[in-house]
């Protein structure tokens, strides 16, 4: 039933971040699992979850400074992009 209200609500949002809620699936499936079913959590887990957050941080970065620059070689809210003189 979870998984089909989520594929309901992802219609509602962007493929973007779609992907992002369904890549901390694991992520969240592992802190929920050690929070209310004691299971202990291993190096391996950990590596696992640093993984996955660091990956996120990435493509959010990444997607973030994108959409800051237009084509224009300015921001988006028109402020110009500071650029070295050429030698």
């Amino acid at each position: 039933m979870a998984y089909v209200l989520q594929n309901v609500a992802h219609q509602f949002t962007t493929a973007t971040k779609a992907a992002i809620i369904l890549s901390t699936d694991s992520f969240l499936g592992m802190i929920l699992s050690v929070l209310f079913l004691h299971e202990v959590l291993t190096g391996r887990m950990m590596i696992g979850a640093i993984l996955i957050i660091t990956a996120i941080l990435i493509d959010e970065s990444r997607s973030l400074s994108i959409s800051l620059l237009n084509n224009e070689g300015t921001y988006t809210d028109n402020t110009p992009i500071l650029k070295h003189p050429k030698n």
